[in-house]
């Protein structure tokens, strides 16, 4: 009867041991915060690690909305509205969240970015610069 319980005391005890070594896992953090705000909220992260969340800016401590692909933060704000909140990205980059419009929520998607958009917006940001070279040419 005592070898048995000595046996069982041990067993109990190393599987506190293993389950204490599984738990303690070691994290390695990494703090978000945009750039001059006042609070940064992390809220979703995709499989190509693009995070979005909301900011408030310490001048108006109004939201923001914003995707950061781990260099460059860009701010995401519904058009019109007082207020953006970004609560989700999947993993095609469509974000979704709400915005304030005088005291009335409302949900809003952003579709994802195309490789045509994404060419095209290239192509006017190459135009411009073409077009800044021979203005200060001119000048």
């Amino acid at each position: 009867m005592c070898r048995r319980f000595m046996l069982l005391m041990l067993g109990i005890f190393l599987f506190i041991v293993s389950v204490t070594q599984l738990y303690a896992a070691e994290y390695s953090f990494t703090t978000i915060d945009y750039p001059g705000a006042k609070r940064t909220y992390v809220r979703g992260i995709n499989d190509l690690g693009q995070i979005v969340g909301w900011y408030y800016d310490s001048d108006s401590d109004t939201s923001h909305g914003f995707i950061y692909n781990g260099s460059r933060f860009t701010t995401i704000d519904y058009p019109g509205a007082e207020e953006t909140i970004v609560s989700g990205i999947n993993d095609s980059g469509q974000i979704v969240g709400w915005y304030y419009d005088s005291d009335i929520s409302h949900g809003f998607l952003v579709p994802a970015p195309t490789s045509l958009l994404l060419l095209g917006t290239g192509f006017v940001g190459l135009l411009g610069i073409e077009l800044l070279k021979k203005t200060m040419l001119q000048a």
